[in-house]
């Protein structure tokens, strides 16, 4: 098998000919590559089809892109050649390389809580944006977390959700998350959102795959910043689950389809300024901070299957006379 089809030449000038060699991955790729060290200005020469490969998603390391001028008959040569680790990946290496081609648009019911499709939402919760909401600044603000509880129905994607007792102090009756404030035993706000879920309805931490949080998002009063976890529970029956009277009044489930069906999402505006999503199509009326959170998290999880868009319509306003 000739090698000579293979050539790099470096991906508009991003990395430079001795960050390439200094690299422990791609020290003389050049000659495991085409065979015989060459030059790296006789590469521009070829012109054959490009791959873009992107040596983070590899290495791990903070590389910039570059391209591989390729033969696309010998492909697999060139990902033993790049690869050198891949086989002692084991399976993370295949999601890693389902990952990076399992795009939005790909998502269904069938494929909802996938191996590929927890990679893309893994690697769209780095870079989410936090909920702009106006609130007043406290110093004495307190840290809190809940958990978003995905999990099967009768093989139905779901999430879960609970009714909070009419006898805690505030929020009575309302539907939410699962989660609480910060303890001091707490080592982070993932063990507070876990810690929490097993006291208010006895949902076991190890049945929970944490799959990452949102960013955090203030209450109205600006007393407390909730970071909201993300948690894949399995098979759910929430008939076995242990609530706790004085905080829980029942818990419920609803199928991520109904919750994404155009006809059970509206909005609701106010006065000064806010719109919030609402979901309906259910035992209880979804709106306030769960609903917040539950559309951004829609957004991320489910994209083509969830398409609501908040938009806030002015004020009609009364001509002079």
């Amino acid at each position: 098998m000739r090698w000579t089809t293979w050539r790099v030449i470096l991906w508009k000038n991003i990395l430079s000919k001795s960050k390439f060699e200094r690299h422990p991955k791609c020290k003389n790729l050049s000659t495991t590559v085409s065979g015989k060290k060459r030059s790296f200005e006789n590469y521009s020469r070829h012109n054959t089809s490009r791959s873009k490969i992107d040596l983070r998603l590899i290495s791990g390391k903070n590389m910039s892109s570059f391209v591989i001028l390729r033969n696309r008959h010998r492909m697999p040569v060139l990902r033993n050649a790049l690869l050198p680790n891949m086989n002692s990946m084991g399976n993370n290496a295949n999601i890693i390389t389902q990952c990076r081609f399992f795009s939005d648009t790909t998502v269904n019911p069938e494929n909802i809580f996938s191996e590929e499709n927890r990679c893309r939402v893994q690697g769209k919760l780095t870079s989410l944006k936090p909920v702009k909401r106006v609130v007043p600044y406290r110093e004495d603000r307190k840290d809190a977390a809940v958990l978003i509880p995905l999990c099967y129905v009768n093989n139905e994607p779901s999430l879960l959700f609970m009714v909070r007792s009419w006898k805690v102090p505030v929020h009575k009756g309302e539907v939410c998350f699962p989660g609480g404030m910060k303890d001091d035993v707490d080592l982070d706000l993932s063990q507070t959102a876990l810690r929490e879920t097993f006291e208010e309805i006895g949902l076991s931490s190890e049945t929970v795959n944490i799959w990452g949080n949102m960013p955090k998002i203030p209450s109205k009063d600006g007393k407390i910043e909730v970071t909201p976890y993300l948690g894949f529970c399995g098979n759910m029956d929430i008939s076995r689950l242990v609530l706790d009277d004085s905080e829980v009044d029942a818990v419920f489930t609803r199928t991520i389809t109904s919750l994404c069906d155009p006809v059970n999402v509206r909005s609701t505006q106010f006065t000064n300024g806010y719109t919030l999503p609402v979901f309906l199509g259910g035992e209880s009326r979804i709106w306030g901070m769960t609903a917040i959170l539950l559309h951004q998290m829609l957004t991320v999880l489910a994209p083509g299957m969830y398409n609501f868009k908040l938009r806030h319509v002015r004020p009609l306003t009364a001509k002079p006379s």
